[in-house]
């Protein structure tokens, strides 16, 4: 079967009041282009589009995986013992190590019988947390990540980006992930205005902001805390590098008390007065726990074996890992309400509004952020697998309260240094007023 037929089997069987639409593209074959030219070949013949998905089209990869979704039934229905999973083409089989191979090996043949699809050979790979596993396919020498293949017992592997395996390995890879992802900002702190356009700096921040800050946002809904924590670390080294130079922070230098300031603030969001650069370390539990939140009902559905999972009570390494960061969120949020309640409750003095006639005393409290998350909203693990609205948008529910609490830390550091510097130009009890603290 051709990868077009696939595509047009899969939407009889499952979107078939699709098919005047797509018929509309791939009833007929289409160009292909090359850096904005019409493919040729050495003699100038036109390459035509005959196979699988239109060049561009947005659709292509709905389409494939409409295509491609018979091959996977067929995989599973003859493999029950596994687990098989796939994004577009990127296909996963997990385990026992000799029916994993089997099941992959098969996995080939009906692709090319019901998708068209031939896969591709050099990417098949094998990883077990326990190396002594693989001893059973040892003479498959032709599979990387076999014993006796070229280059052996892998200590991981990537999943869909991600890496899975020794933690160790899997700390190194996302480092240098990161330091490779991160070389364009050197490129960033380097633009400058000319003589007709004059928003170098701009474009420089929007940059930092919406495409570099957010280049480990992935790994860290991925990954745990514990495997991104280095990683993480040296993001914010590198775009605190980065907002130093655009910035001129050399002008207060990198260990001035007012630099580390400015840098608390930088990773503020803009709405509490920052300029959401994020770091990386203080939402990456949130970003873990968020994860969870979002996927353990659909894993409890679809996979046999995970249909009574509990997070809450699950054993192991990973899963204490997820409760512990789980009850530290819990805990900078219920922390940070208790300060905001006491502020709400205490008037620093009354100021006097309206017309003269109809004036009155209005009670004035110290400022906060608005909107902390509400405590129940933050559920607890064992209602990770319930239906309730609150667990969309996890990780930013959870990242809020952190938010919060980096806004405190700011707020005291403005003060203290506010009431520091106050001594040098004030006297008597200017230097601990309370409205002239509350104003810095």
């Amino acid at each position: 079967m051709s990868c077009v037929a696939a595509i047009f089997a899969g939407l009889r069987r499952w979107f078939p009041e699709l098919i005047p639409t797509v018929a509309l593209w791939y009833s007929e074959q289409r160009r292909l282009f090359l850096f904005n030219a019409e493919a040729r070949c050495s003699s100038g013949d036109t390459f035509m589009s005959t196979e699988g998905c239109a060049q561009g089209d947005p659709l292509g990869p709905f389409l494939f995986a409409v295509g491609y979704h018979w091959t996977l039934l067929e995989m599973q229905v003859r493999n029950p013992s596994a687990l098989i999973c796939a994004y577009l083409d990127d296909t996963y089989v997990a385990d026992a190590p000799r029916a994993a191979l089997e099941a992959m090996l098969e996995g080939d043949d009906l692709a090319q019988l019901w998708s068209g699809v031939e896969s591709n050979k050099s990417k098949r790979c094998m990883w077990a947390p326990d190396p002594r596993s693989l001893d059973a396919v040892r003479n498959r020498t032709d599979v990387k990540g076999t014993p006796d293949s070229a280059d052996g017992v892998l200590r991981g592997i990537r999943v869909l980006g991600a890496y899975l395996g020794d933690k160790a390995w899997c700390r190194d890879k996302l480092v240098k992930r990161v330091r490779k992802a991160l070389e364009p900002l050197s490129g960033i702190v380097a633009l400058r205005d000319t003589k007709t356009i004059h928003t170098a700096q701009q474009l420089a921040q929007v940059l930092l902001r919406f495409c570099s800050n957010t280049t480990l946002t992935f790994f860290l809904r991925t990954m745990p805390p514990s495997v991104t924590q280095d990683a993480a670390r040296e993001h914010d080294r590198l775009m605190e590098e980065a907002l130093y130079t655009l910035v001129g922070g050399a002008r207060v230098g990198r260990n001035s008390p007012r630099w580390r300031v400015a840098v608390q603030q930088a990773r503020l969001p803009v709405r509490m007065g920052g300029m959401g650069l994020t770091s990386a370390m203080d939402i990456r539990e949130a970003a873990w726990v968020g994860t969870w939140a979002l996927v353990t009902r659909p894993i409890r559905e679809l996979h046999e074996p995970f249909r009574d999972l509990d997070v809450a009570l699950a054993p192991g390494e990973r899963f204490d890992e997820l409760r512990e960061a789980h009850k530290r969120l819990r805990a900078v949020r219920d922390a940070v309400g208790k300060t905001w309640r006491e502020w709400d409750g205490r008037t620093l003095y009354q100021d006097v509004v309206g017309p003269f006639q109809e004036t009155k005393a209005v009670p004035r409290r110290r400022y906060h952020p608005p909107k902390l998350t509400p405590a129940a909203e933050l559920l607890d693990l064992s209602e990770f697998s319930s239906t309730s609205e609150f667990l969309q948008q996890a990780q930013r529910r959870y990242t809020v309260g952190v938010h919060h609490r980096n806004w405190l830390a700011l707020a005291d550091a403005f003060v203290s240094e506010a009431s520091r510097q106050g001594g040098r130009y004030k006297t008597g009890r200017c230097k601990n007023h309370k409205c002239w603290r509350e104003a810095i």
